[in-house]
């Protein structure tokens, strides 16, 4: 019959009608079972109870009913069950015929208590065993606690004889030296400990066995386990005349101990030379337990007088009200820290920073460092004193300054950004001051503000604010960034100013620049109107005329001929070079043709007129307004005769590219260059009429050139589409 985790039952119930009384043998051993103080049960082989006496009924707070409706696997923890049921198998098979097995039981309380079980087989015509269980609790308690006590107790103990020699030794002893006690025992003292470690002890044992008791402590050198540190103490033994014929030793190894005293004395050393005070303090009364070598100093007073003070003595903001609110911070997190008074023994008072911290030993210690901040304080003061004054030149200067921490939060506005704004400084601080940005602006301004705050780089920009009367106006907003000195970067500063005036101005300037350059076109247009249609016409008919003369007057001499058809071909040479002006100065036809195919065709006449190479490409250029084709046409017709004219080259590469935001013009030689300074001080080369037609589509001209290095013109234009052109004209 098989059980999971089966134990076996010990105690069953012998009911008394079972009870022997025919033959008196038989009572004799049903008294001695009932009467027997250990537990005992006669059990099947199938590990069923038969019968229990009361002992182990008593030992286990069941009654004999209760024992016996119970089975084995319900007395033990499963791991127990499970060795027992292991050999109770064996028993069972015949492969032994009894064992003893320490186990623990359950009770019917729910405790447990240790049994020595006894089980064996039993040779009688109904195959049983009989089980004995002696309840071993208290002596399992008590070894358990000798093995604790041993396994704590660092404790080494031998017994030597006056020949040196060893009689016994603890296993303690035997750890110590990490050697078997086999090899130990018997064996001389010198080849064991070593001859080193004999020589330095040898004195201790002669003075032993002069019938004194020795105690010392010494480092030595043992043989396997090195240099160690050992508190011994020597009791000598004495034969039946009194002589000392050996002693007792008991070793202790304190190294560790030591150890931790050099460790306790650096310290000391380096408490006592800290640049703090130091103070350890009793957190029930505030006295002092003890101080370093810099709190002595500091205060006045020598170790012995501050160990007899208090707190109270040396710090006259101190009361109980602080005192108690330190106490329940120390208790609730373990940490303090105050700036006080200290008071030194003249009288004069001090301030410091009390860095506190409880400390949990035998009892409570409260370890404060105190530092002076005389020095500090005056620092503080200073800063003080200089903030004052920025905030005085700040709120009285003519410009509107702001400022930001490392969170890009601005926690500074002055007063004439106040009295612009009209709002108070709370509403400003953080974000608050972008309430007032005009909403267009909002994203571009954020957007830029970030973006140089990111990189730690200064910025420049203008957007529109609403003025305290709700009137936008424009302002130039410069920021750079601000660092510690120690170079930790410590968030930004601008200044501010209203260029409304600057901006009408600026627009005025650029609405008569338009208007200029407008009747520059017109003009263009008129000339070459004029110089088609009136003289083109007349240079035309002046030749016509020479053709009539020559075949009306066949008569004329040679020389007369030839200087006829000499002057008829400068004529026809003007008419095509006043054609040609006139197809120049006339506007290009963009609107059938758009801007690539238009730039394509004027590289080609160009470059066939001024035999010159001309490499032509284009990419992503998408459909632009008339004004921003125009005025890059104007563009590429200036640099073109510029290159022409100075470069010197047969050579030259024009790359027109797109992309979403803007139109980028490239004009490259690799001709002689020239000195830009000195050109745009001359004003020469057309370059003034390109800047201003480029800056009216708020675009850029970077002109790349140095002495026989080439020049290369690079033109950014914004796109802008006919339709919006077209919204902003209107």
């Amino acid at each position: 019959m098989q059980f999971e985790n089966a134990s076996v039952i010990y105690l069953t119930r012998m009911e008394e009608r079972d009870a022997p009384a025919a033959k008196p043998g038989a009572q004799v051993f049903y008294d001695a079972f009932r009467g027997s103080p250990i537990g005992i049960a006669l059990e099947n082989l199938e590990g069923q109870p038969v019968f229990v006496n009361p002992a182990l009924c008593s030992m286990l707070g069941f009654s004999e009913e209760e024992m016996h409706s119970k089975h084995c696997v319900d007395f033990s923890p499963s791991e127990d069950a499970a060795k027992d049921w292991a050999l109770f198998e064996q028993l069972r098979a015949g492969l032994i015929d009894h064992y003893s097995i320490d186990k623990r039981f359950f009770r019917r309380d729910g405790s447990l208590l240790w049994g020595r079980l006894s089980i064996s087989l039993l040779n009688s015509a109904t195959p049983m065993v009989i089980a004995m269980v002696e309840d071993i609790t208290e002596k399992r308690r008590a070894q358990e606690d000798l093995e604790l006590v041993a396994k704590e107790m660092a404790v080494a103990v031998t017994r030597c004889s006056r020949d040196f020699r060893y009689l016994w030794v603890s296993q303690g002893y035997a750890d110590w030296l990490q050697r078997p006690v086999d090899e130990i025992v018997g064996r001389p003292i010198c080849e064991v400990l070593g001859q080193e470690a004999f020589e330095f002890l040898q004195h201790h044992f002669h003075r032993v066995l002069a019938g004194h008791k020795v105690n010392y402590e010494a480092e030595t050198n043992f043989q396997g386990i090195g240099k160690r540190w050992i508190s011994a103490a020597y009791s000598p033994t004495f034969d039946a005349d009194r002589v000392a014929n050996g002693w007792v030793a008991v070793v202790v190894d304190i190294t560790e101990r030591k150890r931790a005293e050099k460790s306790l004395k650096l310290f000391r050393t380096l408490v006592d030379h800290s640049n703090d005070a130091i103070e350890v303090i009793d957190p029930e009364n505030l006295r002092f337990v003890d101080v370093n070598e810099k709190a002595c100093r500091v205060l006045g007073y020598a170790r012995e007088e501050l160990t007899r003070l208090s707190i109270f003595d040396i710090d006259p903001s101190v009361d109980e009200s602080v005192h108690a609110r330190v106490r329940n911070e120390l208790l609730r997190s373990g940490f303090a820290v105050i700036e006080s008074l200290h008071r030194r023994k003249d009288g004069s008072t001090f301030p410091v920073e009390l860095s506190m911290r409880l400390v949990e030993l035998e009892r409570d210690y409260v370890v404060v460092v105190a530092r002076d901040i005389t020095e500090r304080k005056r620092a503080e003061e200073a800063i003080k004193e200089s903030e004052s004054r920025f905030r005085l030149v700040a709120d009285t200067a003519p410009v509107m300054i702001w400022m930001s921490s490392t969170d890009k939060l601005c926690n500074y506005f002055n007063k004439p950004w106040l009295d612009f704004t009209g709002r108070s400084i709370e509403q400003e601080l953080g974000n608050g001051w972008a309430e007032a940005v005009h909403p267009d602006d909002l994203e571009r301004c954020l957007q830029t503000y970030v973006q140089s705050f990111d990189r730690r780089q200064g910025f420049s920009m203008e957007y529109r604010l609403r003025r305290r009367d709700g009137e936008y106006r424009w302002i130039l907003d410069i920021g750079v960034p601000r660092f510690n000195h120690d170079g930790s970067f410590a968030g930004y500063i601008g200044s501010c100013i209203d260029v409304t005036q600057r901006r009408q101005a600026e627009s005025a300037l650029t609405s008569l620049s338009r208007r200029l350059i407008e009747a520059q076109e017109q003009e263009r247009t008129r000339i070459a109107r004029e110089l088609h249609d009136d003289i083109g016409q007349r240079l035309a008919l002046l030749a016509m005329g020479f053709d009539q003369i020559q075949q009306d007057t066949p008569e004329l001499s040679p020389e007369v001929l030839r200087r006829m058809r000499e002057l008829r071909r400068q004529t026809v040479d003007l008419s095509n070079d006043v054609q040609t002006m006139s197809h120049t100065l006339h506007g290009p036809n963009l609107d059938y043709l758009g801007l690539v195919a238009t730039m394509r065709g004027l590289c080609e006449e160009f470059g066939e007129l001024q035999r010159l190479e001309i490499d032509f490409r284009s990419q992503d250029v998408p459909p632009l307004a008339s004004e921003t084709s125009l005025c890059l046409i104007r563009v590429l017709q200036e640099a073109l005769q510029n290159a022409a004219k100075h470069s010197g080259v047969r050579r030259v590469e024009v790359q027109l590219k797109g992309t979403s935001d803007e139109i980028h013009l490239i004009v490259r030689d690799m001709g002689r260059g020239f000195d830009i300074n000195a050109a745009m001080q001359g004003r020469g080369l057309g370059l003034t009429s390109m800047q201003e037609r480029v800056r009216l589509l708020n675009g850029t001209v970077m002109i790349q050139s140095k002495p026989m290095g080439g020049t290369t013109i690079h033109v950014r234009v914004p796109v802008i589409s006919e339709s919006a052109a077209e919204r902003a004209a209107g």
